[in-house]
């Protein structure tokens, strides 16, 4: 039986219990635990040993208009113990309220012969006669449950942590996103800031070895786990989400307005705890027991037409991009020409407009003639009035609270009003059903991306039954079963309920070809990489090199991704990059079988604006509320107007959530703060956040910065973070200053939308095999760092040979620890290796990943002094392999499938201009003509004839 069988099997039939839950390595005996329930039908889970996982978890039904119900105030309540032995144990309450029955199952976690499955609440509520809504069912009560692994006690018992960035008092937790774009946040847990997770919840402190070696406690005895994991199903009913606060945590499924009655089925919502001293790992793990059918084996990488061209982008933009690739690339790893927004006559009318001519079907035969497969971009959810589906199916469209139909945006480009479709009847099922099928078979694309898919999660329809989750799972479903075999990439996607349908997905926000702009993205690379190979194929987004990004700047970002072992599309275009940039780009394809990870993950995020700064020190706030007013006048910079009749707000969220939805066009911030008299030291800088889309702001009056470009030459720099330099004579000391922010928003959300400036993690680790691995150091600050990892707390022992990627280089042996000087917005990348006491190869010039793409069957003839190997996926440039010698050998010739040298020593310096390092032997073949070849070189060693 399939997992979401069962989970419906469930919720159906009350007194069977689940026989099969997510599994994972096999542990021992104190990986068993076990749930109690107390008086009050409260729960609580321990481990064998008695260990704490959670105390006092109250489940609770809320239907809509009424507050939560605890499961004590049901009528008619019993319980009873059942399992044991081999069969799976645990409890089950059933008890009924208003024409409702409420079934909570509590299955016990235990170890097996099929690994671990982890302990598992589980509640359904069945209708019985007349119609009720169903608002949420509530998992956890921050009032009363207390969960140690967060380090969250009750509220009643729990001491505020109110510094700036509520840092608290608990470990570092990975909070989740709703969608797609949506940002995963790594907060402090009891820290004053409330936060809202949803789906997947978990620490990030714990053992780092934990694979290999299991914490004890007294007398031997396993500890219990670090960290915890918390997570919702794929196919519960309602959307999970956590509020985490100062208190403790809350946990529940949120329905919206789900019917309830004898002739609907059950609303089924589940959480399954994780006790883990990797958690985050276990939660990829977990994921991945709902795909029903296997990953595609090989990543995509290619080239998509958006984040240069746009919605500008016409046939012979793609047929440009596909020419340069065919000459440039091999359609075995470059497999992807993939058209983006911008094609279609309207959203929801996806027959191409003027600027595609041929049609759809003549472009996909070039792509495929030239050897690569065909995308296209789709919003299968969105229809706009162009589309005349408003008219001719308005039963289709989702409504809004009052009944009309729900209108999500004006997009000119799209056909005007943008409505969403009801994915939860039968008839808009057969319709998307119908176009995936139709884009796949008469089409011909082979790699769909569907992007917006929160639309079909949004609204209701008049006597529609299904909550919002529901109906956006039976229409992604559809979707699937219309792909057939063809990739399906999921984009602006709720994560929870995409499980299983989807090969690839986007999991993070859209990037731009600038320093902040690759940043959201990095961050979610390495936030969401535990769902890779998991979940899904994750797609970091593109792989943007152009300028202005430098050519340092380019290579960090290619860093993150090819380390990231993730989906690797390019967007830029391919004809007008320059010889060094494209050179960059093939570096990071195919895409290596890698899985990078963050190791500093666990840093939280800080929130160090609005304010002013003098070096590292925190001068002054710019408290709230700040003064707001649409429009435009020169006159709104001068310190001394008076704004006392403007509206208050409080910076940090877009506009639109402040009181003015739809506002496009320009408006001003007005802010005010008291400077302390004595002038600190160290150079000035005022923070202010992130602004949608450009802005210019002053301090008493003078400019002291600007992001982004005004119109009439408009250009958005929405992800951009504030931080102007202040001259020291524009700050009034002692006294107030005033600061002027004119904004001018483009259009979607606009103004100062965050305070965050959310920098990604800064260091990335990647095992290649058993005594290899990758090491990425990150500068994203805008001055030099001293950067510094103890790799043997990551399980990297040494002693190890070094490789730098970029200076193409040997570099110093590394023990235990690296430690180095990092440019700013660059990285440093090592290929590290243990230190074998023969020649063994430490790095080519291929492909950023070392030891996966390029070198295959290497080996060492202790006899016959030779070292051999075998190159693979080459392409027309220069080959390159770069030998660590230990001390006494020498490389005396080579040998290989086509014209190779060798340089040793101050030539092989000389070659490359870098520093002398340790001993090491280039082998170079300077055509190696794109094929494979085999190769060998010979060596002399001292004091052996």
């Amino acid at each position: 039986m399939r997992r979401r069988d069962l989970l419906q099997a469930a919720a159906m039939a009350a007194a069977l219990p689940v026989a099969v839950r997510p599994r994972r390595r096999r542990r021992d005996a104190g990986d068993a635990w076990t749930f109690a329930l107390d008086e009050h039908a409260r729960w609580s889970l321990s481990s064998a040993h008695g260990a704490a996982v959670v105390a006092g978890g109250e489940i609770a039904l809320e239907l809509a208009g009424a507050p939560p119900l605890p499961l004590r105030a049901l009528d008619g309540l019993r319980r009873f113990r059942y399992g044991g032995g081999d069969a799976p144990a645990g409890w089950s309450v059933v008890g009924t309220t208003r024409g409702l029955e409420v079934t909570a199952r509590f299955l016990d976690g235990r170890p097996g012969a099929g690994g671990t499955a982890w302990p598992l609440v589980a509640v359904s509520v069945r209708g019985l006669g007349d119609d009720a809504t169903l608002a949420a069912i509530h998992f956890l009560d921050s009032g009363v449950a207390r969960v140690p692994a967060l380090g969250l006690p009750s509220a009643r018992t729990h001491r505020r942590t109110d510094a700036p960035g509520g840092t608290g008092r608990g470990p570092a937790l990975l909070v989740n996103g709703y969608q797609s774009w949506s940002a995963c946040r790594v907060v402090s847990a009891g820290g004053a800031e409330q936060v809202m997770g949803h789906w997947q919840l978990a620490t990030l402190q714990g053992r780092t070895d934990a694979s290999t070696h299991r914490r004890t406690g007294r007398r031997g005895t396993p500890a219990a786990p670090a960290g915890l994991g918390l997570a919702f199903g794929t196919e519960d009913g309602g959307a999970g989400r956590f509020v985490i606060g100062a208190g403790g945590v809350q946990a529940d499924s949120s329905f919206g307005r789900r019917l309830l009655g004898a002739s609907y089925p059950p609303a089924l919502a589940t959480l399954t705890i994780l006790p883990s001293d990797t958690p985050l790992d276990d939660l990829g793990l977990l994921a991945a027991t709902f795909r029903e059918t296997p990953l595609p084996a090989a990543v995509p990488a290619g080239w998509c037409s958006w984040y240069e061209l746009y919605g500008a982008v016409t046939e012979a933009d793609v047929l440009a991009n596909l020419a340069y690739a065919q000459t440039h690339f091999d359609p075995k790893s470059f497999r992807v020409i993939q058209v983006d927004d911008g094609f279609q006559r309207a959203a929801g009318d996806w027959d191409t407009n003027e600027k595609f001519p041929h049609g759809h079907r003549w472009l996909t035969n070039a792509i495929h003639a030239a050897g690569f497969q065909a995308g296209l971009w789709l919003a299968p959810f969105a229809v706009s009035d162009r589309s005349a589906v408003p008219i001719a199916r308005p039963n289709w469209l989702l409504q809004d609270d009052a009944g009309a139909p729900l209108v999500l945006a004006t997009r000119e480009d799209w056909g005007g009003r943008i409505y969403a479709l009801d994915a939860a009847q039968r008839e808009v099922q057969e319709h998307l059903r119908d176009l995936m099928q139709h884009a796949v078979e008469e089409w011909g694309y082979d790699y769909l991306k569907l992007d917006f898919l929160h639309y079909g999660a949004e609204g209701t329809h008049e006597g529609r039954w299904q909550s919002g989750a529901e109906a956006y799972r039976a229409g992604l479903r559809a979707m699937r079963e219309g792909a057939g075999r063809a990739f399906l990439l999921g984009c602006g996607a709720p994560l929870q309920h995409a499980v299983g349908v989807f090969d690839g997905m986007r999991i993070g926000e859209d990037v731009d070809a600038s320093w902040e702009g690759i940043q959201p993205a990095a961050t979610a690379t390495l936030r969401r990489a535990h769902l890779h190979r998991r979940a899904w194929l994750a797609d970091p987004d593109a792989l943007v090199v152009r300028e202005p990004l430098t050519l340092d700047e380019a290579r960090a970002w290619a860093s993150v991704v090819a380390l990231s072992g993730q989906m690797t599309l390019a967007s830029d275009r391919l004809d007008r990059l320059s010889p060094e940039r494209v050179e960059l780009l093939k570096r990071t394809i195919p895409v290596a079988p890698v899985s990078g990870h963050a190791v500093d993950l666990a840093t939280p995020d800080r929130v160090t604006a609005p304010a002013l700064w003098a070096g590292t020190s925190r001068v002054a706030d710019l408290p709230a509320p700040w003064r707001f007013r649409p429009g435009d006048d020169a006159a709104w910079s001068d310190p001394a107007l008076n704004d006392v009749l403007w509206e208050q707000v409080a910076p940090g969220t877009p506009w639109e959530d402040a009181g003015h939805p739809g506002l496009d066009g320009f408006a001003w911030y007005r802010a005010r703060f008291t400077a302390p008299r004595r002038p600190p030291a160290g150079p000035l800088a005022l923070e202010l956040g992130r602004v949608d889309d450009a802005d210019e702001t002053y301090l008493n009056g003078q400019r002291i910065g600007a992001s982004g470009t005004m119109p009439p030459a408009y250009a958005s720099d929405w992800q951009g973070y504030r931080r102007y330099t202040v001259p020291r004579d524009a700050v009034r000391w002692g006294h107030e200053n005033v600061v002027a922010i004119r904004v001018y928003d483009g259009g979607g959300p606009g103004g100062l939308y965050s305070l965050r400036r959310d920098r990604p993690p800064a260091w990335m680790l990647a095992p290649v095999r058993a005594d290899w691995w990758m090491l990425a150091a990150v500068n994203w600050d805008d001055e030099p760092r001293r950067m510094q990892l103890d790799l043997a707390a990551q399980g990297v022992d040494g002693p190890l040979v070094a490789y730098d990627v970029w200076q193409d280089a040997r570099v110093a042996d590394v023990d235990g620890r690296w430690a180095g000087r990092v440019a700013p917005h660059s990285a440093t990348v090592l290929s590290l290796r243990r230190r074998p006491r023969a020649p063994c190869v430490i790095g080519a010039t291929r492909h950023i990943v070392q030891g996966r793409v390029d070198l295959a069957d290497e080996g060492w003839d202790a006899k016959g002094l030779v070292l051999s190997g075998h190159a693979t996926q080459l392409d027309e440039r220069p080959y390159a392999l770069t030998i660590a010698l230990p001390a006494g050998f020498t490389a005396t010739r080579c040998t290989a499938d086509a014209e190779c040298r060798l340089e040793t020593g101050a030539r092989a310096q000389e070659q490359r201009r870098t520093a002398s390092g340790p001993p090491s032997v280039r082998l170079v073949i300077p055509a190696p003509a794109g094929r494979d070849l085999s190769w060998e070189v010979v060596f002399a060693k001292a004091g052996r004839r």
